[in-house]
């Protein structure tokens, strides 16, 4: 094969990859900050300012039933989770995130 040829596979491949990456970067942003993507409830979905994207999830972890997260897209299109917040001992009940559409 001819390193043309190899150059253009590698190319495609990566390409590939890289709208596969992006296509399950919501999942793979809540895994990596430790949430369960299984478990999602979407509270708002919406766009900020900048018309980047944005949605403010109920969700669960390890360690607790309940998290609200809010999680964002970058300019890239990759998810990432911005804020999480948790039930706390004194007040196990209530769980609350604070966000604004500017």
């Amino acid at each position: 094969m001819k390193k043309s040829h190899i150059i253009l596979l590698i190319l495609i491949f990566t390409i590939i990859g890289f709208f596969v990456l992006r296509s399950y970067s919501f999942s793979l942003g809540l895994v990596r900050a430790g949430l369960n993507p299984r478990d999602v409830e979407v509270i708002e979905h919406s766009h900020d300012r900048v018309i980047n994207e944005f949605k403010v999830i109920k969700t669960s972890s390890e360690k607790h039933d309940i998290v609200l997260a809010l999680v964002a897209k970058d300019s890239m299109g990759f998810w990432k989770v911005k804020n999480t917040n948790e039930a706390t001992s004194i007040r196990p009940n209530l769980v609350e995130i604070a966000w604004t559409r500017s």
